[in-house]
């Protein structure tokens, strides 16, 4: 849908579920606080790092989002999602009112301490990600989850 003060336009799009299992951090200061039409910033993140399936985006040494959905991370007895996400999504919202969720600052390093790697939008609802890598690229170091 796109939208200002009106409905401009309603089209429908298929949304094809990817495997995702591959991710790479990447430092940035975009700005996406509203869902927008043009994501050619997000798109040049995934092109740029085609090796992989998708780039989690970290603002300030913390993590926010992929380019398509926010994140959580298991610690073992909680699911904890990002304090500041690029995007606060709905269905992030929704999980952190009935206390599945926790917000926290999450710092790159600290990934080492969690267990289990989660994406989250309003498509695929909470989907957990078995066996996920991720690059931290600025110490060229692959963590698994």
């Amino acid at each position: 849908m796109l939208y200002n003060c009106d409905i401009l336009k309603i089209e429908y799009i298929p949304y094809i579920v990817k495997v995702q299992k591959k991710f790479i951090i990447i430092n940035s200061d975009i700005e996406y606080r509203y869902k927008y039409e043009n994501r050619d910033n997000l798109n040049t993140f995934i092109k740029d790092n085609a090796n992989y399936d998708d780039v989690i985006i970290s603002k300030d040494n913390l993590l926010t989002d992929t380019t398509i959905a926010n994140i959580a991370l298991f610690d073992g007895k909680s699911w904890i999602t990002p304090k500041k996400p690029l995007l606060y999504g709905t269905m992030r919202e929704k999980l952190l009112k009935s206390n599945f969720l926790i917000a926290k600052d999450i710092k790159i390093d600290d990934i080492e301490n969690f267990y289990g790697f989660a994406l989250m939008n309003a498509m695929i609802g909470f989907q957990i990600i078995d066996k996920v890598k991720i690059r931290i690229d600025d110490a060229k170091r692959d963590i698994s989850l």
